[in-house]
């Protein structure tokens, strides 16, 4: 497994900048050369015999590898290059963050990468270890809250996020973090209050928009959900669940062909979701649409056969049909997959009454 060690992040920086500031060196020289004053006119005298004079010369004297060395001694410009190269060594391999920074960063690194493999009591391990090297480290924090959320440690996960935001107030991806969490812990008005407040630094996120929607949808306030859900929709038209949100906030508010436009759309976006394709034969079942609600619920058990509610919900759009030894067959099966679930029975003995009562 190969993760990110927190020091060594640009390990050719170093070279490539020796080699930049001799080019910098070259160029401030070649601006020096261009702004030097122009050699003095001569004056009507001859100057071609001082250009012969010092092409023959050239190597007399002391050797040419002597004379160099001499030269170097007094040239600013070898200074200037040492100096630089050292200054930008010395500033390349200054560490960035400090040591028990780097330490942190490293360790949380190493659990993202653990936590991606799913193997999650490993990565809480090391955001552990990030939070022992820089206790303030909010991201640790954070990223422990996920890997403990998914190993259904819910309560653990809250206060996980909860020193996150201690240490980090504005932190959008704990507040988003926690939101979820306390949806899950069936706290929607929390949640709609951490939502919020993540919005204040990632406003127009289409996912935070949805959830956000959901949250007020679970206490019944419908109208200011099905804004969110609109808001999620105009952020990223392409989602299924928001334009399915949308459609049931508008379901539950008595608008039914507004909504039933979104559960089209949302099975158009996304075919392979049975939620979606569920929904939308629910909304047409109320509207009377019994052939098209009973397509839909059997295409929702195409994708997920064991479900009882969209067993017994196309039990009743068959018997609505007519077709009641279809639907008694549906009403026993979704009582075999979910004995507890009291409708189907309920509209097992109308189905039974009906068919006797028809003589059948």
């Amino acid at each position: 497994m190969f993760y990110v060690f927190a020091r060594y992040r640009f390990p050719l920086v170093p070279f490539l900048l020796m080699f930049a500031s001799l080019g910098i060196i070259s160029l401030v020289e070649f601006v020096r050369w261009r702004a030097a004053p122009a050699a003095m006119p001569s004056r009507g005298l001859e100057s071609r015999g001082e250009g012969i004079s010092d092409s023959k010369r050239r190597g007399w004297g002391p050797g040419a590898s002597e004379k160099m060395l001499a030269s170097s001694s007094h040239n600013p410009r070898v200074w200037l290059s040492a100096a630089v190269v050292l200054g930008v060594v010395i500033f390349t391999n200054w560490p960035i963050l400090s040591k028990s920074m780097m330490q942190a960063v490293t360790e949380n690194n190493l659990a993202t990468a653990f936590q991606e493999d799913g193997k999650l009591d490993d990565a809480v391990a090391h955001y552990k270890r990030a939070i022992e090297f820089q206790p303030d480290y909010a991201p640790a924090y954070n990223n422990m809250g996920v890997a403990l959320r998914a190993s259904g440690e819910l309560d653990q996960a809250l206060a996980s996020y909860e020193k996150a935001l201690a240490v980090q107030p504005d932190y959008p991806d704990a507040h988003y973090n926690m939101a979820n969490a306390l949806l899950e812990k069936e706290k929607p008005e929390e949640a709609a209050t951490h939502f919020r407040t993540a919005l204040k630094s990632i406003p127009g996120s289409p996912g935070t928009l949805n959830n956000l929607g959901i949250a007020l949808a679970s206490q019944g306030k419908f109208e200011e959900a099905a804004d969110q859900f609109r808001a999620a929709v105009a952020a990223d038209p392409g989602s299924s669940r928001a334009n399915r949100n949308l459609g049931n906030a508008l379901s539950s508010m008595g608008r039914s062909q507004e909504a039933m436009g979104y559960l089209r759309r949302a099975v158009e976006l996304d075919p392979a979701d049975p939620d979606a394709h569920y929904d939308l034969g629910g909304e047409l079942l109320q509207a009377n649409q019994l052939e098209a609600a009973a397509a839909e619920f059997q295409a929702t058990l195409k994708l997920t056969p064991d479900s009882a509610p969209a067993h017994n919900n196309l039990g009743i759009a068959l018997a609505s049909l007519g077709r009641v030894d279809d639907a008694i067959g549906h009403f026993r099966e979704a009582i075999r997959i979910d004995p507890a679930f009291p409708d189907p029975r309920k509209n097992l003995e109308v189905a039974l009454t009906q068919k006797k009562g028809a003589g059948h």
